[in-house]
């Protein structure tokens, strides 16, 4: 095994099964999102979670019918 010099650490790349258009909503803007199998509202609600936390925005998620709406609040 060789030891190698100057190699960059490439970014990291963060995918998701889960695509929510949280980036393009304005305050006020919700959307509707069925629920996709069991485990589905927490992970989506940790998601939704971090974004906010990151872009500093902040989003409420309530259950209906089935699914989740989320609102963008902030």
């Amino acid at each position: 095994m060789e030891v190698e010099r100057g190699v960059p650490l490439p970014g990291r790349q963060r995918v998701s099964k889960y695509r929510f258009p949280l980036g393009e909503m304005d305050v006020g803007d919700s959307f509707y999102v069925e629920a996709r199998g069991e485990g589905f509202m927490s992970t989506a609600r940790s998601l939704i979670s971090r974004y906010g936390k990151t872009f500093g925005r902040k989003f409420a998620t309530r259950l209906v019918d089935g699914g989740i709406r989320v609102w963008r609040i902030e």
